[in-house]
């Protein structure tokens, strides 16, 4: 091989060697981002759930409030005028 194809080959292996690293910053901050958002996911639907557990029995008392109401409306004979 003469002098020019080697120092091109060289060059070559260099900038493969120097993409290689790129690809593995790259590679590792696409995991930690993944990471992250499944995490921030996993924040985001336990606190909903904990959320309601904790007011289940404020939920349940609305509720029986509003059945009441509906039964109460429902004897009430309106006159008509």
């Amino acid at each position: 091989m003469d002098q020019e194809i080697r120092d091109l080959l060289k060059k070559n292996l260099e900038l493969s060697e120097d993409n290689k690293v790129t690809l593995d910053r790259i590679l590792r901050f696409q995991r930690i981002g993944q990471t992250f958002s499944i995490l921030k996911w996993a924040v985001i639907i336990l606190s909903a759930v904990g959320a309601f557990y904790y007011l289940q029995p404020m939920i349940d008392n609305l509720w029986g409030t509003y059945n009441e109401m509906i039964e109460s409306l429902g004897t009430v004979d309106i006159q008509q005028y």
